[in-house]
């Protein structure tokens, strides 16, 4: 990455990074090797589960297993949510994170809260982050700062040269970054964790990292996520083409973590970890603990608790979690200024309803909208419908719905679905400054009143048809047709993950 970027080029492109992430194929398409390491049965075990402990400690903190929940972003709003919904989920089951890189905090120091999680986790074993590059260019004290800045127990330095390669704006001159990772083993008050993002660890390079004094190292092998791949999905030709070509590039992670095995360190195992058998297979060639963030992320993007809603089966109980939804947007609908939502990923079945539940939407090229509810035989829920019908008029609600389809930035905006995207060069924030600029130059009361008269006959809508929607979102989510749509996609997603 160019240092010259700015920060909201920077934020773009870690949203653009979670959306890609979240809904496409960024997986490679190899195996990670880990399929092919087979566990040895042991008939007479002579223990009781109880004795059973996977507690471990590492850098001084006691963790409830050897898990590490990989670090994925920061620096943006969207970044800080995740990392927070991440942290609380790791102090709760008493596991490691990682936050994404802090690169950010660099170019401005502002962003440091999406990356401070202590007041969510004062206990878990935290890592800091930053790219080798920076942290060369950086120097061992702003490095400090930042890791002091979020209260972090190590920091992982990470290597991605052919991440960047790929990239337009990535960084292209790697020379000193091995002196610069001595500084850090000597100099640091915390220890350094030398982490790959997706192409593994080979014996050369695990060779150069021990004659620097490194004794951690995170594989993040090849068979997970694919950062050459993720970068070839988005960017200007000459980027998709390079990231397509080097999408399978890489170390399976199986064998990266036999050669830093071999070489004596100790080893967090990342890359294609999806399951708990994954993760012990890794430890058995030699790994200290695992690290996964896909899956989770994954997780975080879906919302909800999918065992809750799968819990809810009669009319009863399906009436009142519609009632419960439509009352938390109906608070969106009428708050008595206007509502702009800014969306920079993906606003799909329920997101689809929020969105549509704030007065106006500003998107970036990116952000795409769906009312996908279609695909699990259900209708909408929550008054997202007869807003749909308000905004675009009933003949194209109907389409919209009836295809369940996702709707790319420009149509949503030839729609009126989005009353603004922004354009190529142009971050997400700043389109939104540009957007409200002459709302914010008209007083508090004039807005009100506006606002009033638009409430006024949005309640008049959604008087008449909340309860026909809401009829009919009952007896669809209860029907058999919904229930095996969602066995279905809940299949396809397992086998996907």
């Amino acid at each position: 990455m160019s240092d010259r970027e700015s920060t909201s080029g920077i934020g773009s492109r870690k949203d653009a990074h979670l959306a890609i992430c979240t809904e496409r194929d960024v997986e490679h398409r190899r195996s990670t090797l880990l399929d092919q390491v087979h566990l040895l049965h042991d008939s007479l075990p002579e223990l009781s589960i109880s004795d059973i402990d996977l507690s471990v400690e590492y850098f001084g903190r006691r963790l409830q297993a050897p898990i590490v929940i990989s670090g994925m972003s920061g620096g943006t709003e969207n970044g800080r949510e995740l990392n927070r919904a991440m942290a609380t989920a790791a102090q709760k089951f008493g596991l490691a994170m990682g936050v994404g890189s802090q690169r950010a905090m660099l170019v401005d120091p502002d962003t440091v809260d999406t990356f401070r999680m202590r007041e969510v986790a004062p206990d878990i074993l935290l890592f800091a982050n930053l790219g080798c590059v920076q942290a060369r260019d950086a120097g061992v004290g702003r490095v400090a700062e930042l890791v002091e800045a979020i209260r972090a127990d190590a920091i992982c330095i990470h290597l991605n040269p052919a991440q960047e390669l790929v990239q337009d704006e990535g960084d292209r001159d790697f020379r000193g970054c091995l002196d610069a990772i001595a500084e850090l083993v000597d100099e640091l008050h915390v220890p350094t964790i030398v982490k790959e993002t997706g192409c593994g660890l080979s014996p050369a390079t695990l060779a150069r990292l021990a004659s620097v004094g490194v004794e951690w190292v995170d594989t993040a092998g090849a068979g997970g996520t694919s950062w050459t791949g993720i970068e070839g999905l988005r960017g200007r030709k000459r980027q998709q083409a390079l990231g397509e070509a080097l999408r399978e590039w890489g170390i399976p992670t199986a064998a990266s973590v036999a050669y830093a095995r071999r070489a004596g360190f100790r080893i967090i195992a990342s890359g294609g970890i999806r399951t708990g058998l994954d993760a012990a297979r890794a430890i058995a060639l030699g790994a200290d603990a695992a690290g996964l963030a896909l899956p989770l992320l994954r997780a975080f993007a879906a919302g909800g608790d999918l065992k809750e809603l799968d819990a809810i089966r009669t009319p009863k109980q399906t009436e009142a979690m519609s009632k419960r939804g439509r009352r938390a947007l109906d608070r969106i609908r009428q708050f008595p200024l206007p509502v702009v939502a800014a969306l920079n990923g993906l606003a799909l079945g329920g997101g689809a309803e929020l969105a549509m539940a704030c007065d106006l939407r500003v998107a970036s090229r990116n952000a795409e909208i769906g009312f996908l509810q279609g695909q699990l035989n259900v209708t909408t829920a929550w008054g997202g419908g007869i807003d749909l019908v308000a905004a675009v008029g009933s003949r194209r609600a109907l389409e919209l719905l009836a295809s369940a389809r996702r709707i790319p930035a420009d149509e949503a905006l030839s729609l009126g679905l989005f009353d603004r995207v922004s354009d190529p060069e142009q971050s997400l924030a700043d389109c939104v400054r540009h957007f409200v600029a002459p709302f914010v130059a008209r007083p508090r009361q004039v807005l009100e009143g506006f606002k009033a008269i638009s409430t006024g006959h949005r309640q008049s809508v959604h008087k008449h048809l909340s309860g026909t929607e809401q009829r009919h979102f009952i007896a669809t989510w209860i029907h058999t047709d919904h229930w095996e749509a969602v066995a279905r996609a809940n299949a396809k997603r397992t086998k996907k993950n």
